[in-house]
C-alpha cells in the first residue's frame, strides 16, 4: 500500500470534519450518518485484518515507537 492512500484518506477525513453537522439538513445528516457509518465499518474491518496480519508476521512483537531498538508487545 502506498502512503498516498493514507494521505488521501487523511485528507478526506479532514474535509468531512470541516463540515459542521449543524450546517446539514435532516436528510443530509441521515445520508451522511448512513454513509460514514458504512465506511467506518469497512475501515475498522481493514484495520482488524491488518493488526492480525502484523501480529502473525511479527510474532506479537514490534519495534518500540520511541525508536530505541527495543521490541515491545504488539498491544503496546
Amino acid at each position: 500500500m502506498s502512503s498516498g492512500a493514507v494521505v488521501g484518506l487523511a485528507s478526506s477525513v479532514e474535509a468531512l470534519l470541516a463540515i459542521p453537522p449543524a450546517a446539514l439538513s435532516v436528510p443530509e445528516l441521515q445520508r451522511a450518518i448512513r454513509e460514514v457509518s458504512a465506511l467506518g465499518d469497512r475501515l475498522g474491518g481493514w484495520l482488524d485484518s491488518a493488526l492480525g496480519e502484523l501480529a502473525a508476521r511479527a510474532a506479537g512483537q514490534v519495534p518500540a515507537a520511541c525508536g530505541d531498538g527495543r521490541q515491545v508487545p504488539l498491544r503496546a
